[in-house]
């Protein structure tokens, strides 16, 4: 798989830290190369419509009594690590114009 999670301009890395504060409508300055990008709309949204699937599925399982709660709470967990560790591999980044208004 191809670690997509990275500057646009330089190519440098994100840490899957990042994960956590990534919005599509916020810019973002590279900490390497101090330029402007942002996160591609499509790939986190869409990433974000699997996570909530994943979370949420084992929960409604569990409410209506097809799955025990400690199973359900389990698997949302994992399911949350997971999606930590496979971010960097579904977001993409794009680049921002410097003279484009601040968004957020």
């Amino acid at each position: 798989m191809k670690y997509r999670a990275a500057c646009p301009h330089c190519g440098k890395r994100f840490s899957r830290r990042m994960s956590f504060w990534t919005v599509p409508h916020v810019r973002r300055q590279c900490s390497h190369c101090g330029r402007p990008f942002r996160a591609v709309a499509w790939s986190e949204y869409l990433g974000d419509v699997f996570l909530a699937a994943a979370g949420a599925l084992p929960i409604l399982w569990a409410f209506f009594g097809s799955l025990p709660w400690f199973a359900a709470i389990a698997m949302t967990v994992v399911a949350l690590g997971l999606s930590v560790w496979v971010w960097p591999y579904l977001t993409i980044f794009e680049k921002v114009a410097p003279n484009e208004r601040k968004d957020a």
